[in-house]
């Protein structure tokens, strides 16, 4: 197993830039083929300079998506692709640092369709950051509800989940509205009545407060884990509480009369349990590719040996290589200071007797 982290490592940004490259190469094949703007051989030849130009300039593979999504926007409406033209090129500026925020956020209604949009908040502030948390998950929240405009369905959270965008719908209304035709149909199933504005408002601020506490705790609760170091991955699972709490009461505004009456989407005991067990599923699947990418992370056997004492290594033959010795020349050594110097005879009783007379006349 410790060669998917020496895989990993030896080209990072590679495998980095894989995952938002694929996914900008599936939202333009779900645009084109829901609007039949290219010929089946273009529309794969585009997809696939997509993801090879977002492996190489992320930057560059993001305005040629802009661009190209164009004419999929024009088929549906001359007023819808301009919209689209000017939030795609105002998201531009985040595309030209990191492209993942921006896909995420754009595949939101997709993973919504998979029970999974609740991910997106949390996977963006355990990954992000708190800032780019709070930022994502609004805007994630703000788009999933607009595209359900589009499509002239109900805009609350308990109506968009499961929902598949379907083009037909949304051709049928835009293809030949006017302007302001376009901006009222737009706005209509926002503002039904106030109180249903104030319930999708405090969705979207609802999403964009789970992604910035997602990540703030992630942060602090990962730091206070010293041991043992498997305990680590628990991080994102011991703080998403309060975050999965606001995405349950996202759910929960239509109860409190803050948007579309339960009775009018068929709301259901079985629907509830599951729309209650969603974040819990996204937060478990959030942790685990958190875990992952630590995992990939993981210092290689090799590099482990920097600390130890390196030996010698053997030549081919399999005998370990010795050291030349080095022989010292015969150079007399110098004499030690009074070595010349003749030996003094030991002391004998007439001498003793001498000194004491020559203490005596002095």
């Amino acid at each position: 197993m410790s060669s998917l982290p020496r895989l990993y490592q030896s080209h990072p940004l590679l495998w980095d830039r894989l995952i938002p490259a694929l996914g900008l190469a599936f939202l333009f094949e779900v645009l084109v083929r829901a609007t039949g703007a290219y010929p089946p051989e273009w529309r794969y030849f585009l997809a696939l300079l997509l993801l090879l130009l977002a492996l190489a300039r992320p930057g560059w593979a993001y305005a040629a998506f802009a661009l190209l999504a164009v004419y999929p926007l024009y088929r549906l409406s001359l007023y819808l692709a301009a919209l689209g033209v000017a939030a795609l090129i105002f998201a531009g500026w985040a595309a030209r640092e990191r492209l993942g925020p921006v896909v995420l956020t754009l595949s939101t209604p997709l993973l919504g369709a998979g029970h999974l949009a609740t991910a997106v908040p949390l996977l963006a502030g355990f990954w992000w950051g708190e800032v780019a948390g709070a930022l994502i998950g609004g805007l994630a929240a703000l788009w999933w509800q607009t595209l359900a405009a589009i499509a002239g369905r109900p805009v609350d959270a308990i109506a968009l989940e499961g929902w598949w965008p379907s083009i037909e719908p949304m051709m049928a209304r835009f293809h030949t509205a006017g302007s302001w035709q376009t901006v009222l149909r737009l706005g209509r199933p926002f503002a039904p009545s106030s109180q249903a504005l104030l319930g999708h408002l405090l969705m979207v601020l609802g999403w964009a407060a789970a992604g910035y506490l997602a990540g703030w705790l992630s942060s602090r609760v990962e730091g206070t884990i010293r041991r043992p170091r498997w305990a680590r991955g628990l991080a994102p699972l011991l703080s998403a509480g309060p975050s999965i709490l606001l995405l349950w009461g996202s759910y929960g505004l239509p109860l409190l009369g803050l948007g579309a009456p339960p009775e009018a989407i068929g709301l259901t005991w079985e629907r509830w349990q599951r729309m209650l067990l969603l974040p819990l599923w996204a937060a478990v699947l959030v942790a685990l590719a958190l875990r992952f990418r630590a995992y990939l992370w993981r210092p290689p056997l090799a590099s482990r040996e920097g600390g130890r004492e390196k030996r010698t290594p053997r030549p081919a033959g399999g005998r370990r290589a010795r050291a030349p010795r080095i022989s010292a020349p015969n150079v007399p050594l110098p004499a030690r200071p009074g070595a010349d110097l003749p030996k003094r005879s030991p002391p004998s009783a007439g001498d003793s007797s001498d000194d004491i007379i020559m203490l005596e006349l002095d």
